[in-house]
């Protein structure tokens, strides 16, 4: 069986974190999966959603486990910080050579890359390390497979150890075209994201009344919007209108500023993966408001729980939405089309709801369902390992 090595910075939390869970439990029934995150990871990561078995492993815990040299300012750190975290992630601390440390993580590097057959990089373009591991995969002669995440920003050009990548997979066209428009590689292959929690999702009936509970979802910080959105319902919601917002970040408290007294608007905070679909069966209508996305991952939960979506133009929604009948698009900062789509949306009857709803929820089965998805990774790794 062949080994596949998936890396990139790894968390606990956010769409990288699933979408790794996702591909490696995808992956796992026909290759052996290795998961190595060079960013720091516990076993609350929401990787282990999709019920993944494998090996999953960090750089600083290789680092820990593997040079003894590194134990002892590692301790100390750990105790001075009120061990408030494992004790492998202190061993970048000031006691280590910074020099010393880098030629080992170099070492940990290579010893994860250069004993599989392929590495499938999940990672922003730009992520730290990725040329770094391109690089290593190829002295190593390794097949790299890079599942791109984020918004990739459009450039004239970009750096030459892109080239090295032998394929590349996006979320959507809009990305895909900002990169391979300005680089000589040419293999890539676009395979968009499956709801997580997807059973439960496919269990909520399909909404059918005039939309009245509305609800974004996400990270509060700039790119999502939210301050807009905000703005933009108080200034045309009617009274029995909710909007749900579900989340937290660096914007909070000036989100809620924003908000003020007005009460129509709901700060839900921060649900974990399997409260989010539950609490799909309680809105009528999610909003997307970001400028910036690649997907998002929420969109497709949306569709699987036959909800109707307003949307910017963003990331992938114009191809997940592009053969439905759900047609509400808003420029993100023009409160006008806002308005304008909000009230289309006010104005349906609860027979053009459901259909809209069900259309949403047909068009996800046909191209988001997690056998659909798992298919597609399989089958373009094993034609690439071919």
């Amino acid at each position: 069986m062949k080994k596949i090595l998936i890396i990139g910075p790894i968390g606990d939390e956010g769409g990288r974190e699933m979408e790794a869970g996702f591909i490696a439990s995808a992956l796992s029934d026909h290759f052996e999966i290795y998961v190595f995150s060079t960013a720091n990871i516990t076993k609350t990561s929401q990787l282990y959603n999709y019920h993944f078995e494998g090996k999953v492993t960090s750089l600083k815990e290789a680092l820990y486990r593997n040079h003894f040299s590194l134990r002892p300012a590692a301790l100390l750190s750990y105790y001075r910080n009120g061990q408030k975290a494992p004790v492998h992630y202190y061993v970048n601390n000031r006691c280590n050579s910074s020099k010393g440390l880098k030629l080992k993580e170099k070492e940990q590097l290579e010893k994860a890359i250069w004993e599989v057959d392929a590495v499938f990089i999940i990672a922003h373009l730009f992520s730290m390390r990725t040329k770094e591991v391109i690089d290593i995969a190829t002295r190593g002669n390794k097949k790299i497979i890079f599942r791109t995440t984020g918004l990739i920003e459009e450039k004239r050009t970009f750096p030459d150890y892109l080239e090295k990548v032998t394929h590349y997979i996006h979320h959507s066209r809009e990305n895909t075209d900002k990169l391979h428009d300005h680089i000589q590689n040419q293999s890539y292959s676009i395979i968009d994201q499956s709801a997580p929690n997807e059973e439960l999702l496919l269990e909520i009936p399909p909404v059918k009344r005039q939309p009245q509970a509305f609800a974004a979802i996400g990270r509060f910080s700039s790119e999502k919007n939210f301050h807009y959105l905000i703005s933009a319902f108080k200034h045309c919601c009617e009274k029995s209108d909710k909007l749900f917002l579900i989340g937290d970040g660096e914007l909070k408290s000036s989100l809620i500023e924003e908000r003020g007294d007005f009460k129509n608007i709901i700060f839900m905070g921060q649900m974990k993966s399997e409260e989010v679909a539950e609490f799909f069966s309680e809105i009528d209508c999610l909003i997307v408001p970001s400028r910036h996305e690649a997907g998002p991952l929420v969109g497709v939960e949306a569709m699987a729980a036959a909800r109707i979506i307003l949307s910017s133009p963003v990331g992938a929604m114009p191809e997940r939405l592009g053969d439905t009948i759900n047609d509400f698009w808003f420029e993100p900062g023009e409160k006008e089309t806002f308005e304008r789509e909000f009230k289309r949306l006010k104005d349906l009857f609860a027979g053009e709801v459901e259909k809209i709803a069900i259309y949403n929820r047909r068009k996800y089965f046909e191209y988001y369902a997690h056998e659909k998805i798992s298919n597609l990774y399989f089958s373009k790794v094993d034609s690439i390992l071919s």
